[in-house]
Order: C-alpha cells, then structure tokens, then sequence
C-alpha cells in the first residue's frame, strides 16, 4: 500500500480503500509463543512499548492457540519500539 504522510491519505485499495488505524507499520506480528500464553500476558508485555491499541493471541478451533500473536500500536513508533526492546524476549 503507497501512503502520503503528508496528508495521512491511504493512497490505493487496501481494507476497503481504508488505511490501518495506526497508518502503516504499526502492526506487529509475534511468533513463537509459547501454547500456554494468553492474550492478557501477550498484552501486559508489549504495553511497555507504548502506544498499543490492539493485542490478540490467536486461536485454532477448540481455544488451541495457533503460537502466534497480532497487534497494533497507535503509530508506528511504538511498534518499532516493541520490535527493538522485545525481538527474542521470552514470555512465559
């Protein structure tokens, strides 16, 4: 997706015409977690970074957690920021 910071206008279809909340790179995707944390582990963890609007471990049918979670910061700052302070951090 092309994106004009200047005028914060999502440039192209994507969701409908509709940029991410947090305009682009403010998604996070987070592997390698363990099957037993949840999405309120995986939430206190990346609220360090500052910024996170959104935080979701997800799951397989029968609540089985697929090992990975997805989230999203307010901008991409504070996702860069989960990046650099969290990359190889384990959580249990």
């Amino acid at each position: 997706m092309d994106w004009n910071p200047a005028d914060d206008t999502p440039v192209g279809e994507v969701n409908g015409g509709m940029a991410p909340a947090g305009g682009p790179n403010a998604k996070v995707f987070i592997g390698n977690l363990a099957w037993a944390v949840t999405s309120e582990q995986l939430r206190e963890c990346l609220e360090a970074a500052g910024g996170l609007t959104s935080c979701e471990v997800q799951y397989a049918g029968e609540g089985h957690s697929k090992g990975f979670g997805l989230a999203e910061f307010s901008d991409a700052s504070g996702a860069a920021n989960a990046i650099a302070t969290l990359n190889d951090h384990e959580l249990e």
